[in-house]
């Protein structure tokens, strides 16, 4: 019964999110340990969504229902602005977006 209680709660197998990222300042190799996925191309790693924000990486459920009630939402008031927009049309590898993101919002973009 001692060993059982011990074991409660522990993680059994390995499982990929559908649709998860994790933000981190370095390469993944180098800051958390990590393994393929059984599809044999998916780079997954070993912690959890609680261990990675103890370590400081951030993991973003892009999928996650909140997340798409944001963007709906967002469209939406982007929509009643008169702005033609769709983020099923946004460039994914926009740089200004990306220095936005490395150097944290405050308020402007970045030059």
């Amino acid at each position: 019964m001692a060993i059982a209680a011990k074991l409660e709660g522990l993680n059994r197998h390995a499982s990929v999110h559908a649709s998860a990222v994790v933000i981190a300042p370095r390469p993944l190799i180098e800051l958390v340990p990590l393994y393929k996925a059984t599809d044999d191309e998916t780079i997954c790693t070993q912690y959890d969504m609680y261990s990675l924000e103890d370590v400081g990486l951030l993991k973003m459920d892009i999928l996650g229902l909140r997340t798409l009630t944001v963007v709906e939402e967002a469209t939406r008031l982007v929509h009643k602005r008169g702005v033609d927009f769709s983020a099923g049309k946004l460039q994914l590898d926009d740089a200004t977006t990306f220095k936005l993101l490395q150097g944290g919002y405050r308020g402007r973009v970045p030059a």
